[in-house]
């Protein structure tokens, strides 16, 4: 359902609304989208099906390991820095034992990202360090300390050929124009929200969105990273409901939200929430081309749901699957959706699978 929000742009309070024509051509009132919470009747599975093409064992994962993916790599780690896996959506799975020697006593991997051209990694520290390593024989090519603090996030900045990271324990984001002999940093303390939840850049790395429980917070380069707008998400009495993550499509203009209940996308165009799905689901991901894949756990079995965004501004069900009764995949702890392959991490397994 569509969902209307109040926007706060240069501190004036702007109310967008869809508005449709009543019937009797009377008073207009609120449109409200197709609700996509429930599958519906005429959705069928056998509308696409999951053929698997790769499959590795790795012991060294569980349920502690994290991953990023960036345009055509998914990247996993465990939090201690000891193994990594690149998934390429080309060439075959790289699984990479990685001391990381240039770790102190106590510091930890806090986030990765796969170097463009496949062959090394960004890593943050949980002692506010960056590194810059080399995949084929571990070694560090470049590193800086930026804070007290853990790293947060890491992200490849398209538009400028660098990288962009927020600490947000003191609320601050570095640009990188590119790392390397002649370094170029930026630094920016920006009014983050207390608590923060999620943080994610836009596609032309000109937008930042950072969430706490119940807003979303937008910040412009531009604008030296100040904000611009803010939008309350979750209200405080609605059933204890709160953001735990949020991502930018790829093409820069929809905005996921997951929420402790539900799972919806913000219209940065049109200023429009709309509800995708009214149950929580445990992975949401990003397709190429702007679908949205979910992972949900049934006391039967785990369902795989697609959905898509039509041109009336409404989420509609592809179809499903359920994984658990096809393939055995009864808990997935990560996943990245790539070209037309699904790539999963679930138990002791990586596995990919193209969709047909």
């Amino acid at each position: 359902m569509g969902i209307p929000v109040a926007l706060y742009t240069s501190g004036v309070l702007v109310v967008h609304e869809r508005v449709v024509a009543s019937r009797n051509g009377g008073a207009r009132q609120r449109s409200r989208g197709q609700e996509c919470s429930t599958i519906d009747d005429k959705v069928r599975c056998e509308q696409w099906s999951l053929r698997r093409t790769a499959s590795v064992a790795n012991s060294g994962y569980g349920r502690g390991s994290r991953s990023y993916q960036m345009g055509s790599y998914w990247c996993l780690w465990d939090e201690d820095g000891g193994r990594c896996m690149v998934v390429d959506a080309v060439e075959a799975p790289r699984v990479v034992d990685l001391s990381f020697a240039a770790l102190s006593a106590g510091e930890k991997i806090s986030c990765v990202i796969v170097i463009e051209d496949g062959e090394g990694l960004v890593c943050g520290t949980s002692q506010g360090r960056l590194l810059k390593i080399a995949l084929a024989n571990d070694s560090v090519l470049q590193e800086t300390r930026l804070s007290e603090h853990p790293v947060d996030y890491i992200w490849h900045d398209d538009h400028a050929g660098g990288y962009v990271v927020l600490t947000s324990r003191d609320s601050t984001v570095y640009q990188f124009a590119q790392w390397g002999s002649a370094m170029s940093l930026s630094q920016y303390k920006i009014q983050l929200p207390g608590e923060v939840v999620g943080a994610s850049l836009s596609a032309d790395g000109q937008y930042l969105c950072v969430a706490d429980r119940r807003k979303i917070h937008f910040y412009r380069w531009e604008m030296r990273a100040t904000p611009f707008r803010s939008m309350v998400v979750c209200q405080d009495q609605v059933d204890d409901d709160g953001i735990t993550r949020i991502a930018w499509d790829r093409a820069g203009r929809m905005v996921l939200v997951c929420t402790t209940g539900r799972v919806m996308c913000y219209d940065t165009r049109d200023h429009w929430i709309s509800v995708v799905a009214r149950q929580p689901h445990k992975l949401v991901e990003w397709s190429p081309v702007g679908n949205l894949f979910l992972v949900g756990q049934h006391r039967y079995g785990t369902l795989l749901s697609v959905y898509e965004h039509n041109d009336r501004g409404h989420w509609s069900s592809l179809g499903y699957t359920d994984i658990a009764t096809k393939f055995g995949i009864s808990r997935v702890e990560q996943m990245a959706v790539m070209k037309n392959q699904v790539h999963l991490l679930h138990s002791d397994c990586y596995e990919s699978f193209a969709m047909e």
